[in-house]
């Protein structure tokens, strides 16, 4: 495979086409994010509330915009070990306090 442009053009429009996510949490912690497409997934601790969140969100077609489609509250804060990995419309989310795998799909993203 070739690439389509050189390191510095591409470090250069991720640079200029940067967004601030809004977690709408009061502290979050060491936030994990995974991204495929038009679709995000974010996990991470709220050090005020000390839970856990899972937040699907989705690019907006007119404004490229991350939107938030869906959020859960996964409970205990898990310290910032967290996981997360998408696939198109499949998330997987490892919790670390809980060592469990959560998957989800295609509903999350609306």
């Amino acid at each position: 495979l070739v690439p389509s442009s050189s390191p510095s053009t591409c470090s250069y429009t991720i640079s200029e086409n940067m967004q601030p996510i809004d977690f709408q949490l009061d502290k979050p912690y060491e936030p994990k994010v995974a991204v495929d497409g038009n679709n995000m997934v974010v996990v991470v601790d709220d050090e005020r509330s000390t839970t856990t969140y899972v937040i699907f969100y989705s690019l907006a077609e007119g404004d490229g915009k991350w939107v938030i489609k869906n959020a859960f509250r996964m409970g205990a804060y898990s310290t910032g070990w967290n996981s997360v990995a998408l696939a198109g419309k499949t998330a997987l989310v490892g919790l670390a306090n809980d060592s469990i795998l959560s998957v989800y799909d295609l509903n999350e993203f609306g």
